[in-house]
């Protein structure tokens, strides 16, 4: 049986995959050059599965991961360099006053961050870091005085 461009059934279906196959390998590409692209320093990752393997893997925890992959030569002591969240670029920023600008003085650009939690976990749903929009600027007014107390 001939279809499409006088090719069997069989034969669309072998191009069809090939073609999806082959974007998938162009976006996958496109992605892990995102941060070579903007000029930002960044930790080479594992495709699709991101930089923090070892511990995604139950190898370290996570904060050891973390700790590891600040570490690395290629970004250590840099005020923010790239790391991939399995295939999302995500930048980490060190520098102290890049950390206090972000989530002080340019909230409204960085509200909505890329964690969340189910709202069914009080503890989770409630960090600083998972809220979104209004919930996180009334937490931030509650904690605000808690990061005047210097010791």
């Amino acid at each position: 049986m001939e279809n499409l461009f006088g090719l069997s059934l069989l034969s669309q279906f072998l191009v069809t995959i090939s073609f999806m196959l082959i974007a998938f390998i162009f976006w996958i590409y496109r992605r892990q050059s995102y941060f070579e692209n903007h000029y930002i320093p960044y930790v080479n990752s594992i495709p699709l599965l991101g930089s923090l393997t070892d511990s995604l893997f139950g190898k370290v925890s996570f904060y050891d991961d973390i700790l590891g992959v600040c570490n690395q030569p290629k970004v250590k002591g840099k005020p923010f360099f790239g790391i991939f969240l399995f295939h999302m670029p995500t930048v980490m920023v060190n520098e102290p006053e890049i950390i206090k600008r972000i989530l002080v003085k340019d909230f409204q650009s960085f509200s909505n961050r890329y964690t969340t939690t189910d709202i069914h976990d009080y503890l989770g749903y409630n960090q600083l870091f998972s809220l979104k929009n209004s919930l996180w600027k009334k937490m931030r007014g509650k904690l605000s005085p808690f990061s005047a107390v210097e010791s």
